[in-house]
């Protein structure tokens, strides 16, 4: 099970996993009635989805990386319609040379009227444009959603990190205080280092308590009391304290 997860969350799996995804999604909302049949159907999603994959690859390795990531933003968003408009008139080409070709007997009026357009009306019919840019850039701004969201995890993860080694590097380098009659005694140890120093009168209560038992005036289940200081015991001391005082 194990190597079935890493192997699903291989970068490259998961590329391929989230294209298939999105082929599927478009066929399975389909309207069968606008297509002959399931070749035509396939091949026409297939198309866009291959224009929508080179989209994805421009953008998010190369013009983000070049100007976004640089706050270069005029140059992004001119260099991204460039390149949608190269992609729109590859879309055209292709529906004239095939599609307009293949399967004109299966468009309705409409479509047929369409199909006897020129290359150069289609690519400067602006409308259709702006409508195949949302279509192509739809699974960029997804991908673009999914890192966003996968970087603040990572990093998340790597702070909760550093704040854990900052505490235990700071467990071991604070110099505790002891109180001891009425006076503050601060030793070069950590609490752990210096209960190994001790004898069995000591007895450790809390992460940041030690006590000497001989001292102990009074006992509940949440704290010890040495004349009228009050001392907490930690949860997973608890049963230590217990055992002690129940020899």
């Amino acid at each position: 099970m194990d190597k079935i997860k890493t192997y699903l969350t291989h970068p490259t799996i998961k590329n391929i996993l989230f294209w298939i995804g999105m082929f599927s999604y478009y066929v399975l909302i389909a309207n069968m009635d606008l297509y002959s049949g399931y070749r035509q159907l396939f091949e026409s999603y297939g198309l866009i989805v291959g224009v929508q994959m080179v989209t994805a690859f421009i953008c998010l390795k190369f013009l983000i990386p070049q100007f976004l990531n640089k706050d270069k933003t005029v140059q992004f968003v001119l260099w991204l319609l460039v390149i949608l408009y190269f992609l729109f008139g590859f879309y055209i080409a292709f529906k004239i040379n095939y599609f307009d070709i293949k399967y004109i007997d299966s468009y309705n009026d409409i479509s047929k009227a369409y199909a006897q357009k020129t290359f150069l009306y289609r690519w400067t019919h602006w409308s259709v444009f702006f409508s195949k840019c949302i279509l192509y850039l739809t699974p960029t701004v997804l991908l673009l959603f999914a890192r966003f969201y996968r970087n603040q995890k990572e990093y998340l993860q790597l702070s909760e990190q550093k704040k854990v080694a900052e505490l235990s590097a700071l467990k071991n380098q604070l110099n505790p205080h002891f109180f001891v009659q009425d006076e503050i005694h601060t030793i070069k140890y950590s609490i752990t280092s210096f209960l190994e120093l001790l004898d069995h009168r000591f007895l450790r209560t809390h992460r940041s308590y030690i006590v000497n038992v001989d001292k102990i005036t009074a006992y509940t289940k949440h704290d010890i009391e040495i004349g009228k200081i009050e001392i907490p015991i930690g949860e997973s001391y608890r049963q230590a304290v217990q055992n002690h005082f129940q020899k």
